[in-house]
């Protein structure tokens, strides 16, 4: 079959662009590719763009001409001006030659470029008898015997002669489709360019990532009835495979389509929200888009003021709850954490005993009995009291607070026509149930990018608990990654297999095949240093080296397992003239080292990835203190948080570490 795209008609397009579109999608020729023009260009463009086998192109523009107007062309009673050319008056003419002026103009000035006028409302006869009138050169004019799928399909098999090269072909793309075209500067290079370089042109979108950028964008009134759930939509797949890039091309092309749209982008975390709203604006300045981590957009709807207790205070009060309870306690106060946490995150409304004594403990590997539970439930109890009394709350329960309050009436959330959630893996129910209840009734469109893979804090498809039933048959998922090389993507996913089974509907990894074909790059390097002083000079010795081969200094990212050193990276890095540096988290600089924590890394990435910390990681998997199943649920959030630091690099990857253990570990499945 040809592909279209979109593959949804739109609702905006005339009649007669439908009709062609029709007759167009029904083609048989996998050669074909069709491309339907959207108005996010300063020049507009005609209807199609055709590409066959990736070398010929076709640019149709569609006229709403009937037979019995184009007769009266053919008479002359439109054309009192015998001196003026008659393709003049032809508003489809004028359209194509706008779009080709511009493209002429940036390059050579003959385009192999195939134009042809569809006329699907007129004869063939009666275009044909027009067409010897009109002085047009180069153009041809098609009837509407000539706009049926057959006879389409033949003509562009027959007239392709003239190749495009890669080059011409891509500003041709570029102007037709700037929605799917990925700024040059975008794609990640590891050192500076030059000019003996060749001139490379913009990139693209692939096939796939440009279908799940259109699908159901603008659909029709006729489809929306027809498509279930066309208001929901989620796209997973892969590390690397472009999905974050997804959301932001179909959010900057869904407010240029809709100038009066609300529109919120939601991460979890502040670099990446910062790194979008970044992009969007080299893009697009003039766009009206909200960009918000989800508890900064919360906290501005929250009335009153809160404390919200860090994890360490939260351990801190439960183990003192604990040494005050006479009977013996079977649970670490890091369970309880994370156990009192998964109650908030999926009790939307008053949390009962009852409801958890028979609710299904989704994502937790440990299993508790009647009477642990009964134990569990007492103690959050307390512990939920205890905050109360104190007036504050923890970051799992005040998503629920904010929840009760719009349930209240004592707050209203404010209404959006799309809300796009990046990184959805991480995000709670309960933040979803929020979610959809600031959605514009009916028509509002909710659209999530995710990989269950990287979904350390929590299970990973924590969306199928309040939207199971829409996102059936509204998902898609993204194949190719893009961003790593194959050496490094191998070993990342290779260290992930060697430690977690690979559970069915949970994990995207590339296949051997997949791999295969990406290209090849420079292995990880480990580092092993005595000291975390000389583990810092490394690091700034490193990067120093690096800078003098032409390294550029904003491509790299440092990671830290911990939050609590990245403050002392920052002084420490920026301490050297060679080496300047940034929280990734306060602030984005193209000529700064970035640096962030493990938690913060996720939907970011770089040429150049530097991890440190993961010592801590693994030698906490060994305490004493924690019994099996402890042990084994902090492996696997563990391993998920090193799976994502590993594929943030695009070209290379360097780890620093002070224990042998830790390069074991790693390389467990790598040669």
């Amino acid at each position: 079959m040809a592909r279209i795209l979109p593959e949804t008609l739109p609702g905006r397009v005339t009649k007669e662009t439908a009709l062609v579109y029709r007759k167009l999608k029904k083609m048989n020729d996998p050669d074909l590719i069709c491309r339907l023009s959207y108005p996010l260009g300063e020049v507009r463009s005609p209807e199609f763009l055709v590409l066959y086998q990736e070398r010929y192109a076709f640019l149709l523009a569609v006229s709403d001409a009937d037979t019995e107007s184009m007769e009266e062309r053919v008479q002359g009673d439109l054309f009192a001006d015998k001196s003026m050319s008659h393709s003049q008056d032809l508003k489809e003419w004028k359209t194509m030659e706008v779009f080709l002026e511009t493209l002429q103009a940036e390059n050579e000035p003959d385009l192999a470029v195939e134009k042809w006028l569809l006329f699907p409302k007129a004869s063939a006869e009666s275009v044909r008898r027009v067409a010897a009138l009109l002085d047009c050169p180069g153009y041809r004019l098609l009837g509407r015997e000539e706009c049926q799928t057959e006879a389409l399909e033949k003509a562009f098999r027959a007239t392709a002669s003239d190749s495009l090269d890669s080059i011409l072909l891509g500003h041709l793309r570029s102007r037709f489709s700037p929605e799917s075209t990925i700024p040059r500067r975008w794609v990640s290079q590891v050192r500076e360019e030059s000019e003996s370089r060749p001139f490379q042109t913009d990139f693209f979108l692939d096939y796939d990532q440009e279908a799940a950028l259109k699908k159901d964008l603008e659909l029709s009134a006729e489809a929306r009835e027809v498509v279930d759930g066309g208001k929901l939509r989620l796209v997973t797949g892969v590390a690397g495979c472009g999905k974050t890039l997804v959301l932001l091309f179909r959010a900057r092309a869904l407010a240029r389509l809709r100038k009066n749209a609300r529109i919120l982008v939601l991460t979890h975390n502040k670099p990446l929200r910062g790194d979008l709203e970044n992009r969007i604006r080299e893009l697009d300045d003039r766009l009206t888009i909200e960009w918000n981590t989800f508890y900064r957009w919360i906290r501005r709807i929250y009335r009153g003021k809160v404390e919200l207790l860090s994890r360490y205070k939260q351990i801190e009060l439960l183990r003192r709850l604990l040494q005050e309870r006479t009977i013996p306690w079977k649970f670490s106060p890091e369970f309880l954490v994370d156990e009192f946490a998964w109650i908030c995150d999926h009790a939307e409304d008053t949390v009962s005993e009852s409801w958890y004594q028979r609710v299904e403990r989704v994502g937790r590997h440990r299993g508790l009995g009647k009477a642990q539970r009964n134990e569990v439930f007492a103690l959050f109890r307390e512990y939920r009291k205890i905050l109360g009394e104190r007036g504050q709350n923890d970051w799992a329960g005040f998503p629920v607070s904010v929840l009760h309050q719009i349930r209240q009436g004592k707050v209203k959330l404010p209404s959006y026509d799309a809300i796009y959630v990046d990184e959805a893996q991480f995000f709670a129910p309960v933040w979803f149930t929020l979610i959809k209840e600031a959605l514009e009734p009916e028509k509002g469109e909710l659209f999530m990018v995710a990989d269950p893979t990287q979904g350390f804090l929590r299970s990973g498809l924590s969306w199928q608990q309040v939207l199971g039933r829409e996102v059936r048959g509204r998902a898609q998922r993204l194949e190719k990654p893009y961003r790593n090389t194959r050496d490094i993507l191998t070993f990342a996913g290779r260290f992930y297999q060697s430690r977690l089974p690979l559970e069915d509907g949970e994990v995207n990894l590339p296949d051997e095949a997949t791999l295969q074909g990406m290209p090849a790059g420079e292995p990880p390097r480990f580092l092993q240093s005595p000291t975390a002083q000389d583990e810092k000079a490394r690091l700034v010795a490193e990067i120093a080296r690096a800078r003098e081969e032409g390294l550029l200094l904003g491509q790299v990212l440092v990671i830290h397992s911990q939050q609590k050193e990245v403050e002392g990276l920052v002084r420490h890095l920026s301490e050297n003239e060679a080496t300047p540096a940034i929280d990734a988290k306060e602030d984005f600089a193209r000529d700064k080292i970035r640096v962030c924590s493990l938690n913060a890394c996720t939907g970011l990435e770089a040429p150049v990835v530097v991890v440190l910390g993961l010592d801590h990681l693994f030698s906490a998997e060994e305490s004493l203190a924690l019994d099996e199943e402890e042990r084994e649920e902090l492996r696997r959030s563990h391993t998920k948080k090193v799976f994502v630091a590993l594929t943030r690099a695009t070209h290379r990857l360097l780890i620093l570490h002070r224990s042998p253990q830790t390069q074991r570990i790693l390389k467990a499945k790598n040669p």
